[in-house]
């Protein structure tokens, strides 16, 4: 499901709109952003809005600590499940997709609050 949403959002998946907002909502945050802090925190929540049933109520911001970048997801407490996923597969994904996105090799830690 997650890759499903990952692919609709960078236009690689064939049942994607041409043209919709979906498909270039990502990379139009990712072009503009600086680094990859703020494009790792886009990707986050872009992903996260796609997952949860209260897409107005999630915010994911980004700050840096010591040695690492540390995203936060906040979203509606309904929503957590989702976020988290069974065995904590999802939030995994999103972790693994935020190191992704940053390019200067630091750690990044993605935690959700509720």
């Amino acid at each position: 499901m997650v890759l499903k949403l990952i692919k609709r959002a960078l236009g690689l998946d064939k049942d994607s709109p041409s043209g919709g907002e979906a498909a270039t909502a990502v990379p139009a945050a990712a072009a503009t952003a600086s680094e990859g802090q703020a494009s790792a925190v886009a990707l986050v929540e872009y992903v996260v809005r796609e997952l949860v049933e209260s897409p107005d109520q999630v915010v994911v911001t980004g700050e840096e600590r010591e040695n690492q970048y540390a995203v936060t997801i906040r979203c509606a407490k309904p929503d957590m499940g989702k976020v988290i996923g069974r065995k904590g597969k999802t939030i995994a994904a999103l972790r693994a997709l935020a190191a992704g996105a940053r390019d200067d090799g630091r750690k990044v830690t993605v935690d959700a609050l509720d």
